[in-house]
């Protein structure tokens, strides 16, 4: 005789089949399938080391975007005395910046996100064009699709960009 679930051969007086303990004369039990919602294989999480991320836009900002922009501000500020209040402050802060990223100071890190704050809201801000008589609805409409834009080609790269060169700063 022959157990029926496993096919284990039975001695005689048998209770209990000796493999799988299944009692004799009882039906085996139905074999029932749980999906399992874990991967057969753990997926490693990919975590790049910050040293070997590209940096060409780091380049860019520090080298070319902050000092030009600072320069400009300055400059903005000898033709119109009235935007010094706003324009030299912002020159300092993007030179002061400039020299930190280049020295990967992590508190230039941090204070590159006040520049691109800045920018981007300066991006935002709606300007009506010189002898057009734009009315409210006009600039509410540049105001969103430069909120939309912005957004979208400034902001959201820019935080991915700089998030991830966090470990680059000291």
């Amino acid at each position: 005789m022959f157990c029926s679930q496993c096919g284990t051969q039975l001695v005689s007086n048998a209770k209990f089949c000796p493999k799988c303990g299944l009692p004799i004369g009882a039906e085996p039990s139905p074999v029932v399938e749980v999906p399992s919602t874990k991967p057969l294989m753990a997926v490693p999480e990919q975590v790049r080391d910050p040293a070997t991320l590209g940096t060409k836009w780091l380049k860019f900002w520090n080298y070319f975007s902050l000092p030009v922009g600072g320069l400009l501000g300055l400059l903005m500020s000898l033709g119109v005395p009235a935007l010094g209040i706003i324009m030299v402050p912002l020159a300092i802060l993007q030179f002061a910046v400039a020299y930190g990223l280049h020295y990967r100071k992590l508190w230039a890190w941090q204070w590159n996100w006040g520049l691109v704050v800045i920018t981007y809201i300066s991006m935002l801000i709606p300007t009506p064009t010189p002898g057009s008589h734009a009315g409210a609805a006009d600039l509410v409409v540049q105001f969103v699709i430069r909120l939309i834009l912005g957004s979208l080609i400034w902001m959201w790269p820019n935080y991915v960009y700089w998030k991830k060169r966090k470990g680059l700063f000291s």
